[in-house]
């Protein structure tokens, strides 16, 4: 019977520190368990080692799993944005976008000339034609107001970058 299960961490896959011993109680043949576990020991090594043993109640330790995982906290490229009056009621709204392969999507934030609180009128996700240029028209203007915008760009890791600011009326 599993008493433990021991995890360990590893910069460079021959070192290992301790993360936790968890103590493990099967529900119905199956152990769930959860490690919390504060990455800035890492300090800035991008990649790092995993490694889970099992450790029974005799004291016998099971083959150790291993898997390697690396780090991602690039933001992704700054998005460039720009805005035209399409009508009285809408502004149409273009920007570029970086191709990196973990680019989840964007939020789009206006808010009214001379407010300080930006709020989210959009979430788009990537385009699955890697496509470059966005468009989103913003029908919900009101004429002879002012508008700021930008765009944040986030990855698949939270990574996130936003865009210039685009005042229009």
């Amino acid at each position: 019977e599993v008493e433990v299960l021991r995890a360990s961490y590893s910069t460079d896959g021959a070192n290992w520190q301790t993360i936790s011993d968890i103590s493990v109680n099967a529900q119905n043949g199956v152990y769930p368990i959860n490690v919390d576990w504060n990455t800035i020991n890492l300090g800035t090594e991008k990649q790092f080692y995993l490694k889970a043993v099992c450790v029974d109640v005799s004291g016998n330790i099971s083959e150790e799993v291993t898997r390697t995982y690396t780090i991602d906290d690039v933001a992704p490229e700054t998005s460039d944005l720009t805005a035209t009056v399409k009508e009285q009621s809408a502004i149409e709204l273009n920007w570029t976008s970086g191709q990196e392969e973990d680019l989840a999507g964007f939020y789009l934030y206006r808010r009214s000339a001379g407010e300080t609180k930006d709020n989210s009128i959009c979430v788009l996700q990537k385009s699955a034609e890697d496509k470059e240029q966005y468009t989103f028209e913003d029908t919900t203007v009101q004429s002879l107001t002012g508008y700021i915008y930008f765009v944040r760009s986030i990855d698949k890791y939270g990574n996130s970058a936003d865009s210039n600011e685009v005042m229009i009326t």
